[in-house]
């Protein structure tokens, strides 16, 4: 999303960040949706307030719950929000994803769901 965010920072103030347990961002257990939006919240009020709010994948669905505890988020943008009901991922594969964050390889574990629910390798490892 970088181009995106380069692409719009001429008209716009753009801010972008590493969500909970991604990228540079730490994490403290357990996790919950209610800690990312507190995270979205302290975003947007960074911002001056108020914000226009685009996600993409789980981003677009935590811009939702977002807007939908009150968040000030004047307008989304949401690509992708895997909103489509699928397979539940068999119990094997939930304690491989649970046994790769618990050692600490979060990477590995994202990696393996993104094979288990059919996302191209290529856009796989660009998520990275």
């Amino acid at each position: 999303m970088d181009a995106l965010a380069d692409a719009l920072a001429s008209d716009f103030t753009v801010l972008t960040y590493d969500r909970r347990g991604r990228g540079e961002s730490t994490d403290t257990p357990p996790y919950t949706i209610g800690r990312e939006v507190d995270d979205l919240r302290a975003v947007v009020d960074a911002a001056g307030g108020s914000a226009f709010v685009h996600g993409f994948s789980s981003g677009a669905v935590l811009a939702l719950h977002a807007a939908a505890a009150g968040a000030p988020i004047t307008r989304l943008s949401l690509l992708e929000p895997p909103l489509a009901e699928g397979p539940v991922p068999d119990a094997d594969l939930v304690a491989e994803l649970e046994q790769s964050v618990r050692e600490g390889r979060r990477g590995d574990a994202v990696l393996r769901f993104n094979e288990a629910i059919g996302v191209p390798e290529e856009t796989s490892q660009a998520a990275e």
